[in-house]
């Protein structure tokens, strides 16, 4: 019984950090990732013809790591939107 009283103490505790921490996290990220992917753009705007034939392996690569990167998130994402809509506040 005590285990249960402390998970929930815990849930509380790591709920309530985690939504004042994800969306400063999130905007870190973002703001430490825009220079590298405008870097990035550069880059291969310059090295586009240069390295023309690899584009079919980049393609599946980005692919491949799109799949591999992004479906195992979608779950969390639309279990954490449906968490946020039932947890906001209405004005009637």
């Amino acid at each position: 019984m005590v285990f249960f009283i402390w998970l929930a103490i815990a849930v509380t505790i790591g709920t309530w950090i985690l939504r004042r921490l994800f969306p400063a996290a999130f905007a870190a990220v973002l703001v430490v990732l825009a220079p590298a992917w405008l870097a990035s753009g550069l880059l291969h705007d310059v090295l586009r013809v240069p390295l023309s034939y690899l584009r079919p392996l980049g393609t599946v690569l980005a692919r491949v790591l799109g799949f591999v990167l992004v479906l195992p998130m979608l779950p969390f994402i639309f279990a954490w939107s449906f968490l946020a809509n039932l947890r906001k506040k209405t004005d009637e």
